[in-house]
């Protein structure tokens, strides 16, 4: 299985895991789906993954009872990909989303991409 597959396993797991309030869910590891949850976990969004027989396991971070991560959107498809430079996420940043950007120096969020002063391809943002 490709990457995107991967990628979109991934969040369709995660938009579950939030339409039912699940604070764990699994999917299939892959690399770029391991570099993702370090991010996330970077960004408080995640408390920890574990990895066990090609799974990952994710435990969701809470508050009060209701998760953090209220939404997730896909930006970029396999035909249509989205990149942005650090202009576009500056302005982008005034919201209260966090995107997730595969970039030159590995999987970021668009705070960390701001600081690093690098834009990527957008993956997905989470609300």
């Amino acid at each position: 299985m490709n990457t995107i597959n991967l990628l979109n396993v991934f969040i369709s797991g995660l938009k579950n895991a939030i339409i039912k309030n699940h604070k764990v869910f699994s999917t299939k590891s892959s690399n770029q789906i391991i570099r993702i949850l370090k991010c996330l976990e970077r960004e408080g969004f995640i408390y920890s993954y574990d990895i066990s027989n090609k799974m990952l396991i994710i435990s969701l971070k809470d508050n009060n009872g209701k998760l953090i991560i209220q939404n997730v959107d896909y930006y970029s498809k396999p035909g249509k990909r989205r990149y942005v430079n650090t202009n576009e996420l500056k302005k982008i940043n005034q919201s209260f989303e966090t995107l997730i950007l595969s970039t030159s120096k590995g999987i970021l969020s668009n705070n960390e991409a701001i600081k690093q002063n690098i834009g990527g391809e957008l993956l997905f943002k989470i609300i």
